[in-house]
């Protein structure tokens, strides 16, 4: 078929369109959930009766529960696809990280 000769270009003759939608139950359950666990496994560390243990069993608690957070973001991350914006669960590693300090 040739084309017009006024210039103009025929107009597609199919038209697709897809509705797609994610189900946020996956990520509730398997990242916001145990997240969730973790950080609120840092009141453990007020626990401790300051007058019966030493300082180092609250920072150890700290610290253990700080790189289980780091490392549970860095699995997160490896099965997420990339973006180069935070989404909803970054700004919730985020927040854990800051109550974990």
């Amino acid at each position: 078929s040739a084309a017009p000769s006024d210039g103009r270009v025929p107009a597609a003759a199919l038209r697709m369109s897809m509705r797609l939608a994610r189900r946020s139950s996956y990520y509730t359950t398997h990242v916001a959930l145990p997240l969730f666990m973790i950080t609120s496994a840092l009141s453990a560390s007020f626990w401790v009766d300051p007058m019966e243990a030493d300082v180092s069993s609250r920072l150890s608690i700290t610290l253990v529960l700080l790189l289980t957070i780091s490392t549970f973001r860095d699995t997160v991350n490896a099965i997420v696809p990339r973006i180069n914006y935070a989404t909803a669960i970054d700004r919730y590693f985020s927040l854990s990280l800051v109550l974990a300090t």
